[in-house]
């Protein structure tokens, strides 16, 4: 019993240790993997399938609302073409015990026993014939009708729009640290002018890098970036090796690279 209690008190500790913090999210841009020309007439065809026409039809309307490109009817009318090859089958290893045993699969057993598999690529071609990119996507779906048009589109079509994605930080705000936590939490409420003056507060008293990690990741925020990267710097300073610290220092050079490539595609 009493071994029992101290493995109990080692998972518990560390639980917290990996549970503690708080999670901030950040703005990133997200260039187009494949590029057809902001404002070009796109046409989507597709290889024959039952489950086509409505992912031509899902693609198109994103495409659309987009606002990035137009659609066109027909490629005699078009800048480029998209062309979908989809392939669905069957999954006939499901059907084995083996399969079955998976949990997932088992929730999903119950309403249906067939699984189906979705092999798709996505071709881009310019009207001269030129390719513009290639990209293959995959998933399963359970009974005929369950086919993911939704959500395959939305893949296909973040791949084609430069948009804006997230991602996110965590700080360290261990219940050792309360002046820190407070100003992380003022960030995640919104309130990041009042998270900065606390995590200025906090680094005057305590020089903790977590601080100055944190006052990083709230002037990248502001779109300040040498202040951003000044800061993550002295955070690497105080504990080099911190792999967050170089990574966000990192991070930096690569936001500004994808700003560039975001501003070519939509002629910012």
């Amino acid at each position: 019993m009493k071994c029992f209690s101290s493995i109990l008190s080692v998972v518990l500790s560390v639980f917290l240790l990996v549970s503690c913090g708080t999670d901030l999210y950040l703005d990133q841009p997200v260039p187009a993997k494949i590029n057809m020309g902001h404002g070009s007439k796109v046409c989507v065809t597709s290889s024959f399938s039952r489950y086509s026409p409505e992912l031509v039809s899902q693609v198109e309307k994103r495409l659309i609302n987009s606002g990035f490109y137009t659609v066109a009817n027909s490629p005699a009318w078009a800048d480029s073409v998209l062309h979908l090859d989809l392939d669905v089958y069957r999954d006939r290893t499901y059907d084995s015990d083996d399969h079955r045993d998976n949990k997932k699969d088992k929730k999903h057993h119950s309403s249906s026993s067939d699984r189906y598999n979705v092999h798709l690529t996505c071709r881009a071609v310019w009207r001269d014939g030129s390719v513009l990119g290639v990209k293959t996507y995959s998933d399963y779906f359970y009974g005929e009708e369950n086919f993911p048009a939704s959500s395959l589109a939305r893949e296909i079509t973040n791949d084609l729009i430069p948009h804006m994605g997230s991602y996110s930080v965590n700080i360290d705000t261990s219940s050792e640290k309360p002046l820190l936590e407070q100003a992380a939490n003022a960030c995640k409420a919104g309130n990041w002018s009042q998270g900065e003056s606390i995590a200025l507060q906090y680094v005057s008293q305590t020089n903790d890098p977590e601080g100055y990690f944190l006052l990083g990741v709230i002037a990248r925020k502001s779109g300040n970036e040498s202040k951003a990267d000044n800061y993550f710097r002295q955070a690497a300073s105080l504990a080099p090796g911190t792999s967050k610290y170089a990574r966000e220092l990192e991070r930096g050079n690569e936001l500004r690279n994808r700003r560039q490539m975001m501003d070519a595609q939509t002629g910012e």
